[in-house]
């Protein structure tokens, strides 16, 4: 699942799942990732930072790995089209 970074905290959150069933994958976005609530913006910007937690039957160790920065290769202008026809 996607979470902010902060989610790894509490006290809680450790007792209740961490200590129980930790991730396999904790998956940390080098870049910033923009979420607005409720809609797609290409302009967007964010101070929060996101990582990705996968968790894999069978596995016993939780790594971290880091996602590089991807958004300018991956992002076409075209995802950004196709939303606004959708929600015009």
């Amino acid at each position: 699942m996607i979470v902010r970074t902060s989610f790894l905290e509490g006290v809680g959150r450790y007792e209740k799942l961490f200590s129980k069933t930790p991730p396999s994958i904790v998956a940390q976005f080098s870049e910033r990732v923009p979420m607005v609530k409720g809609r797609l913006t290409a302009t967007g910007s964010t101070a929060t930072s996101y990582c990705w937690l996968v968790w894999i039957r069978g596995a016993s160790t939780t790594k971290l790995v880091w996602i590089p920065p991807c958004r300018k290769k991956l992002e076409r202008p075209e995802d950004y089209t196709a939303y606004r026809e959708v929600t015009a």
